[in-house]
């Protein structure tokens, strides 16, 4: 095969010369007319490889790679692979923690409320005449600690503030050594009835 042969986009051969653009005829031929390909290249009885070409061009790549070149990874590539590897998962890792501390927060301060729940039922169920203004109150639940406070709510406009109270419970525990709290606020009225 000589070396000025090119292969055209349609799988014909020109010799010593360069490829027409698509679509405009070379020297007065059209453009998807294909030369014979050389003699080398011709089918042979024996081809078990489809198409035109055979097993001659299964035989010869159309691309040489450079002498010495070979389709790997070098040692270089792999080694920064492997560092932009660690480096996510470094940062990944760190991001796990910070989220398992969020969701245990989440978690405490959630039962805070549901104990805080539970002490104002269970003042609401009290007799009026027994929540004393003044009154403090403090229980320990799980590993809480609750402290009801009884005071006379001073809301303005009202005809007869002396029917309400308010109810403020505190719950305080401590959380990776840091003492944390959560306050509810909740006003009761006496029944009339």
């Amino acid at each position: 095969m000589s070396a000025h042969a090119l292969i055209t986009p349609f799988g014909g051969w020109l010799r010593g010369r360069r490829a027409a653009p698509l679509g405009r005829p070379q020297r007065g031929r059209p453009s998807l007319r294909c030369p014979t390909p050389p003699s080398s290249l011709q089918p042979s009885a024996g081809d078990t490889m489809p198409g035109r070409l055979g097993r001659a061009a299964a035989h010869r790549p159309l691309h040489h790679p450079p002498h010495g070149a070979v389709g790997a990874f070098s040692l270089v590539e792999l080694v920064i692979a492997m560092a932009v590897l660690a480096i996510g998962l470094v940062g990944a890792m760190r991001v796990f923690p910070v989220g398992l501390r969020a969701s245990q927060r989440s978690e405490m301060i959630s039962r805070a409320a549901l104990a805080a729940q539970h002490a104002i039922e269970s003042l609401r169920l009290q007799p009026w005449e027994s929540l004393e203004p003044g009154h403090n109150i403090v229980e320990t639940q799980d590993a809480f600690t609750l402290t009801t406070r009884i005071t006379q709510p001073s809301v303005e406009h009202l005809a007869d503030a002396t029917r309400l109270k308010a109810l403020d419970v505190t719950v305080e525990w401590s959380q990776d050594g840091r003492p944390r709290s959560v306050s509810f606020v909740t006003l009761v009225r006496r029944n009339t009835s």
